[in-house]
Protein backbone atom coordinates (compact mmCIF):
# COMPACT_ATOMS: atom_id res chain seq x y z
CA UNK A 1 0.00 0.00 0.00
CA UNK A 2 1.41 3.67 -0.99
CA UNK A 3 0.72 6.00 1.79
CA UNK A 4 0.45 9.64 0.96
CA UNK A 5 2.23 11.97 2.75
CA UNK A 6 1.57 15.75 1.34
CA UNK A 7 4.55 17.90 1.46
CA UNK A 8 5.52 20.72 3.86
CA UNK A 9 4.28 23.30 0.81
CA UNK A 10 0.80 21.52 1.06
CA UNK A 11 0.35 21.57 5.01
CA UNK A 12 1.48 24.90 5.44
CA UNK A 13 -0.82 25.95 2.46
CA UNK A 14 -3.56 23.60 4.05
CA UNK A 15 -3.39 25.54 7.41
CA UNK A 16 -3.16 28.93 5.82
CA UNK A 17 -6.27 28.14 3.91
CA UNK A 18 -7.96 26.92 7.11
CA UNK A 19 -6.70 30.33 9.19
CA UNK A 20 -8.12 32.18 6.60
CA UNK A 21 -11.66 30.39 6.29
CA UNK A 22 -11.59 30.04 10.09
CA UNK A 23 -11.13 33.95 10.68
CA UNK A 24 -13.56 34.57 7.11
CA UNK A 25 -16.57 32.67 9.44
CA UNK A 26 -15.78 34.33 12.79
CA UNK A 27 -16.08 37.86 10.93
CA UNK A 28 -19.22 36.89 8.88
CA UNK A 29 -20.74 35.74 12.43
CA UNK A 30 -20.49 38.70 14.67
CA UNK A 31 -21.08 40.57 11.76
CA UNK A 32 -24.15 39.37 11.24
CA UNK A 33 -24.90 38.95 15.22
CA UNK A 34 -24.01 42.71 15.08
CA UNK A 35 -25.90 43.85 12.40
CA UNK A 36 -29.01 41.85 13.72
CA UNK A 37 -28.79 43.71 17.22
CA UNK A 38 -28.36 47.14 15.63
CA UNK A 39 -31.23 47.00 12.80
CA UNK A 40 -33.95 45.54 16.02
CA UNK A 41 -32.32 48.81 18.17
CA UNK A 42 -33.23 50.91 15.26
CA UNK A 43 -36.81 49.40 14.53
CA UNK A 44 -37.44 49.68 18.54
CA UNK A 45 -36.57 53.62 18.32
CA UNK A 46 -38.17 53.70 15.17
CA UNK A 47 -41.55 52.36 16.33
CA UNK A 48 -41.09 54.67 19.81
CA UNK A 49 -41.26 57.65 17.48
CA UNK A 50 -43.99 56.71 15.48
CA UNK A 51 -46.00 55.60 18.77
CA UNK A 52 -45.32 59.21 20.42
CA UNK A 53 -46.40 60.83 16.94
CA UNK A 54 -49.48 59.22 16.91
CA UNK A 55 -50.32 60.27 21.03
CA UNK A 56 -49.11 63.63 20.11
CA UNK A 57 -51.57 63.70 16.80
CA UNK A 58 -54.43 62.26 19.32
CA UNK A 59 -53.87 64.43 22.05
CA UNK A 60 -54.24 68.18 19.25
CA UNK A 61 -57.35 66.24 18.00
CA UNK A 62 -59.11 66.00 21.59
CA UNK A 63 -57.91 69.67 22.39
CA UNK A 64 -58.93 70.80 18.84
CA UNK A 65 -62.43 69.42 19.67
CA UNK A 66 -62.57 70.69 24.04
CA UNK A 67 -62.01 74.14 22.64
CA UNK A 68 -64.36 73.76 19.91
CA UNK A 69 -67.20 72.56 22.39
CA UNK A 70 -66.00 75.32 24.66
CA UNK A 71 -66.29 78.20 21.61
CA UNK A 72 -69.99 76.68 20.38
CA UNK A 73 -70.92 76.33 24.44
CA UNK A 74 -70.44 80.42 24.81
CA UNK A 75 -72.39 80.99 22.05
CA UNK A 76 -75.64 82.43 22.47
CA UNK A 77 -77.48 81.56 19.09
CA UNK A 78 -75.94 77.72 19.92
CA UNK A 79 -77.36 78.02 24.09
CA UNK A 80 -80.87 78.88 22.60
CA UNK A 81 -81.53 76.62 19.82
CA UNK A 82 -80.42 73.83 22.62
CA UNK A 83 -83.25 75.31 24.88
CA UNK A 84 -85.60 75.40 22.07
CA UNK A 85 -84.37 71.82 21.32
CA UNK A 86 -85.02 70.48 24.57
CA UNK A 87 -88.28 72.44 25.04
CA UNK A 88 -89.84 70.80 21.46
CA UNK A 89 -88.33 67.20 22.53
CA UNK A 90 -90.19 67.22 25.98
CA UNK A 91 -93.66 68.49 23.73
CA UNK A 92 -92.97 64.98 21.40
CA UNK A 93 -92.58 62.64 24.71
CA UNK A 94 -96.12 61.31 25.20
CA UNK A 95 -98.11 62.21 28.44
CA UNK A 96 -98.09 59.60 31.04
CA UNK A 97 -101.41 58.17 30.89
CA UNK A 98 -103.73 59.42 34.09
CA UNK A 99 -106.94 57.58 35.23
CA UNK A 100 -110.11 60.04 35.21
CA UNK A 101 -111.09 60.29 39.22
Amino acid sequence: MIKFRPSLRSQLMLMLLSVGVSAMLAIAYFGYHSGEVHLTQRIFEQLTSVRASKAYQMQSYFDTLNHQAEALSEDLMVVNAMKDFKRAYRGLMPKPFQRPG
